[in-house]
């Protein structure tokens, strides 16, 4: 799309990226609310959200490697 998030906002990015496909944004989604949690709060992050987290990235990696191969 040749755009970025320009902010620190992390809804634009998340936005950004539905545009291009709503379901990879989702896994965007949940690695940024862990990412938040983990960085401005007391609790602990679950071993599930370690689980969904890992996942959500791993779904995130594995389409730009089909980006990048479809170029």
């Amino acid at each position: 799309m040749g755009e970025h998030a320009q902010g620190e906002n992390h809804d634009e990015a998340i936005g950004l990226l539905a545009r291009a496909d709503k379901d990879i944004a989702k896994h965007l989604r949940a690695l940024l609310k862990l990412k938040t949690k983990a960085g401005y709060s007391h609790t602990p992050a679950t071993v599930d959200e370690f689980k969904r987290a890992g996942r959500a990235a791993e779904a995130l990696v594995e389409a730009a490697r089909r980006v990048a191969t479809a170029r």
